[in-house]
């Protein structure tokens, strides 16, 4: 990598070179020679940093350089003959443009056609030069200044950039581009916001929507209804058995669970003989004998996304598949949460774990004085034949004391002491031990594949049986780089069960219970479950008739299926819906269809009078993080690239982001802005990356994505919807000043349907407006979108319009 010290060496070097030039040789030659050898040997520009394009019959020549394989700076290179009249000012480099440009048509016309290179491929630094003299400046902004009316370096001669070559190293060498030096010196700050949104003129906003008495009854009612987490042991059953969604796959693991946990059982206490055959599994493709003796040696992997069922196939394996085992055995539930502290030592977080549940669960006490005794009985006996033998007539004190100071050691070491234990207890007690390392994959990567090494090493020294759940990713990835290489794994792969019909079981469950059938005793201070019980049988004759409802629900929780058990659990008691109004009509007519629009605004809302673009799930995919009009659109080109390009693309969809980002930069955004937009839409979960990294933690973008179904049905589904852009239409920057104050005029605090639907169609123009005048090169259809949403708001406001007439007559 080129130095400070070098690059001026070799700068002063090219000076010489230069007063000693053949002035027969050709001096254009010569110039783009001196231009070549300024940024390779000079700034530490490499030649596969550099990329050439010839223009307009080579009249000039743009050199395009690129950090990290993102197009980051032009260089526009005049031809010989083209000298910028540039005023002088003693020892001041960085000038205002605007007065750089009077009276100096060459440079005006310069700076403006690599300015408009700068806007059309995203790149954000410009440099004109023609050999000897050179501007710098930000040649794509974001911050609302444009390119001409914000500042530049001037170099006004080679002389110059000697006498400043520090300045000059530090605004335009490869590494001061990649940490955009030039922009933070030329604006002396970050990126300046100045955006004008309708939340800015709500007190209070997104404010909290107040639930009137009905709500707030229903809402308590479907709480506890559709708790399930503390319920006791005989009423999970109950619920797993009608509830649990299972497949062929999972139905098979079960079933390979169960043996696992049967065999093992029937041959830990016998080590002479070996080990029987159990009788073998009842299944179409069966299942290998030599699997089942070698799996409880090890960790058993339930692989899966969170969310998907890894914990419900773990209480079902307990409540359901294998009652019988699991009381007749020393089961323990460790749950890693991320909602948990964890200490810096995960050993000893783990053996505490298990020595509170043996203490509260089995009301056993590994450090009581004769359960350590007859742990280490043995110790005890070797030690009394050991060299303190004889203080046992000569001294009995310090005997006893030396005997305990010997146990102490062995308690000091508590993970040591904790396997010594359940060893013992395990062959005193005829019980197997079962451990359950949960929620796990909440966790990050270090502590996953940490939480293994651990659980591996339990499985084969405390002759243990160890279920521990993993993300896929981290499983793949962890294989790859060697780190779970060396053990032999057996991982089971836990798909999400179909949305639709967990939905559809936990509605008919949370029927029989409201209606009394499995009456919870939690249950007894309530007298209105008739209300809750037609409102449960609204939602599902909804729910199973309505596949636009269905299609929210299941896209929407992106296959995760505690969101969409949360979604459906928020709708009943939402201060969003008209509960009374449902609930009349369904006792005249026996039916109510709930239309999406009322569905979405409870999942949109939550407990807001207004949108909140932190709310998840739904996500503002217009919000911008500059003053650039056209940012409104970058969230949606880069899901919609996502999904419809198909070249770079791995086997599993994903798309490298480097080739993502230049398609974008194609469109006219800079790597900066992408990037952030990328963060964005990983944190929203509208795309996602291969490894599922977390956006917080993240420092470089990810380098495999793709798009989820959430993100698809925001820029498809969302973007025609009413209930949406109405929503966002608060919480979004409106760069059109007449535009802006227009829809303050309308619906902004007393939310009449006529008020939102005129604000909704200004904020749906305005965003046409910016659509046709950023000349985007996607084929995304914008357009075709926003006829529909136009066509909807239409047919809404006609219904309203005769049902204010039926009032009328």
């Amino acid at each position: 990598m080129l130095t400070f010290d070098k690059g001026l060496e070799n700068f002063e070097n090219l000076l010489n070179d230069i007063s000693v030039k053949n002035t027969d040789k050709n001096e254009a030659e010569t110039r783009f020679k001196i231009i070549d050898r300024i940024f390779k040997e000079c700034l530490g520009w490499e030649l596969a940093d550099i990329s050439v394009e010839e223009n307009y019959d080579g009249t000039y020549t743009d050199y395009i350089f690129s950090t990290s394989n993102k197009k980051a700076l032009i260089v526009e290179a005049k031809r010989e003959g083209v000298y910028f009249e540039i005023p002088i000012e003693n020892n001041r480099n960085k000038r205002s443009i605007k007065g750089l440009l009077a009276e100096n048509d060459n440079l005006k016309d310069a700076l403006v056609q690599v300015t408009n290179y700068c806007k059309e491929r995203g790149i954000e630094f410009a440099v004109v030069c023609n050999g000897h003299q050179l501007v710098a400046f930000i040649g794509s902004r974001n911050d609302g200044v444009p390119p001409v009316e914000g500042e530049a370096f001037i170099f006004e001669s080679l002389e110059d950039i000697k006498q400043h070559y520090k300045l000059f190293w530090n605004i335009l060498s490869k590494n001061a581009i990649e940490d955009r030096t030039l922009f933070k010196k030329l604006t002396n700050k970050e990126e300046i916001l100045n955006l004008s949104k309708l939340s800015q003129l709500i007190d209070n906003y997104p404010r909290t929507k107040i639930r009137n008495d009905i709500q707030s009854e229903l809402d308590n009612l479907s709480g506890v209804i559709f708790e399930d987490i503390n319920l006791e042991n005989k009423a999970k059953a109950t619920f797993l058995k009608e509830c649990y969604c299972t497949s062929g796959a999972l139905s098979q693991y079960s079933l390979l669970s169960k043996q696992i946990l049967e065999n093992k059982y029937t041959n830990m206490f016998d080590e002479c003989k070996e080990i029987p055959n159990p009788k073998p599994a009842t299944t179409k493709k069966g299942i290998a004998q030599d699997l089942i003796d070698n799996l409880y040696k090890r960790p058993i992997l339930l692989l899966g996304d969170v969310g998907v069922g890894k914990t419900s196939f773990i209480e079902n394996l307990i409540y359901v598949e294998a009652p019988n085992i699991f009381q007749n055995a020393f089961t323990l539930y460790l749950d890693f949460g991320s909602s948990g502290t964890l200490t810096a030592n995960l050993k000893n977080f783990i053996a505490g774990e298990i020595l509170e549940q043996f203490r509260t669960k089995y009301e056993l006490d590994f450090e009581e004085r004769n359960f350590v005794r007859s742990v280490y009985d043995s110790d005890i006996k070797r030690f009394s034949n050991g060299i303190n033998a004889d203080l046992k007539e000569t001294n009995p004190q310090l005997y006893k004391e030396k005997e305990i100071s010997m146990l102490e050691t062995r308690l000091n070491d508590s993970f040591e002491h904790l396997k010594h234990s359940l060893l013992h207890i395990q062959s005193s007690w005829k019980k197997q031990l079962i451990i359950f390392l949960d929620n796990t994959d909440q966790r990050d990567e270090i502590v996953q594949q940490e939480v293994f090494m651990i659980a591996n090493d339990i499985a084969k020294n405390w002759n243990a049986i160890v279920f521990l759940p993993m993300r896929p990713e981290t499983y793949n990835r962890s294989n790859q780089l060697g780190h779970l290489s060396g053990y032999n794994t057996k991982a089971f792969t836990i798909a999400p069960p179909r949305t639709e019909q967990v939905i559809e079981k936990r509605i008919n469950y949370a029927i029989k219970i409201a209606s009394g059938e499995e009456l919870s005793k939690k249950l007894g201070a309530y007298i209105q479950l008739n209300k809750l019980t037609d409102f449960l049988n609204v939602f599902l004759n909804s729910f199973t008739q309505s596949n636009e409802l269905k299609d929210f629900i299941v896209n929407i929780s992106g296959g995760n299926i505690r969101w969409a058990l949360d979604y459906v659990r928020n709708f009943f008691g939402s201060g969003h819906i008209d509960t009374k109004k449902i609930l009349d009509i369904y006792d005249e007519t026996g039916e109510y269809h709930i239309p999406l629009h009322e569905f979405l605004k409870t999942v949109m809302y939550k407990n807001n009078e207004f949108y909140n673009s932190e709310e998840f799930p739904i996500a503002n995919i217009f919000d911008v993080t500059s003053e650039n009009p056209r940012e409104h659109f970058l969230t949606i080109l880069i899901i919609y690239y996502l999904r419809t390009t198909t070249k770079n693309k791995t086997e599993g969809g994903y798309l490298n982001s480097n080739y993502l980002i230049s398609l974008l930069q194609d469109e006219g955004f800079t790597p900066k802005l992408i990037e952030t937009h990328i963060k964005r839409a990983l944190k929203r979960k509208l795309i996602e990356s291969s490894n599922k990294r977390i956006p917080e933690f993240m420092n470089e973008t990810p380098i495999q994505l793709r798009e989820t179904s959430i993100g698809i049905y925001h820029i498809i589904n969302l973007v025609q919807n009413f209930t949406y852009m109405d929503g966002i239409s608060y919480d979004t920057a409106i760069f059109d000043s007449t535009k802006f104050e227009n829809m303050k005029n309308y619906g902004l605090f007393n939310l009449n349907i006529m008020e939102r639907l005129k604000r909704t169609i200004l904020f749906k123009e305005y965003l046409d407006q910016v659509w046709n005048n950023s000349n985007f090169k996607t084929s995304y259809a914008w357009l075709t979108y926003s006829e529909n949403l136009k066509v909807a708001m239409i047919r809404i406001r006609n219904k309203q319009m005769r049902i204010q007439e039926e009032i009328i007559d």
